[in-house]
C-alpha cells in the first residue's frame, strides 16, 4: 500500500518488532504489558494475518496499528504515530486500512482502544482520556 507525503503502508510482520517496540515505548499513553512480547505479537499477527500495519518513511518506521478480530467483532490496539510524522494524515491512513481488512472479514462493528486521545482531530487528550474504547460500525 502506498500514500502521498513521503511515507507508505504495508503489513507488519514479526520483523518489525524491534522497531514497533521502539516506537510504541516513545509515544506516550501507549501502555505495553506481557501481552505485546516479541512472542505475544508474533502469535497475534500470525492469528489475524494481513489486519496489522506499519507506516515507513525514508527507510524507518513512523507509525503502526495493531488490527484483529474474534470472528465477531473487530479490534483496533495501539495506534501509534511517531511525534514528529503527526497530522500528515499517517493515523487516519493505519485506522482506515484496519478497518478495511475488519469490513472484508464480515466484522461490522469494531472496537477502537485509545492509548492517549481518540483517533480524531479535536478530540479530548490528557488526563482521564486513557484507555478509551469505542465502538464504531465499519
Amino acid at each position: 500500500m502506498s500514500a502521498t507525503g513521503g511515507w507508505r503502508l504495508r503489513v507488519m510482520t514479526p520483523a518489525d518488532y524491534d522497531a514497533v517496540i521502539a516506537l510504541w515505548r516513545g509515544c506516550e499513553g501507549i501502555g505495553l504489558t506481557e501481552s505485546d512480547t516479541r512472542p505475544a505479537i508474533a502469535a497475534y499477527l500470525a492469528r489475524n494475518p494481513d489486519m496489522s500495519f506499519v507506516a515507513e518513511a525514508g527507510g524507518r518506521l513512523v507509525g503502526a496499528v495493531l488490527g484483529g478480530h474474534d470472528g465477531r467483532r473487530g479490534y483496533l490496539h495501539h495506534l501509534a504515530v511517531d511525534p514528529a510524522w503527526r497530522r500528515r494524515g499517517l493515523g487516519r491512513a493505519l485506522t482506515d486500512a484496519v478497518l478495511a481488512r475488519l469490513r472484508a472479514e464480515g466484522m461490522l462493528t469494531s472496537a477502537i482502544s485509545s492509548s492517549t486521545a481518540t483517533m480524531r482531530p479535536g478530540a479530548p487528550s490528557g488526563p482521564g482520556t486513557a484507555g478509551r474504547r469505542a465502538a464504531i460500525s465499519c
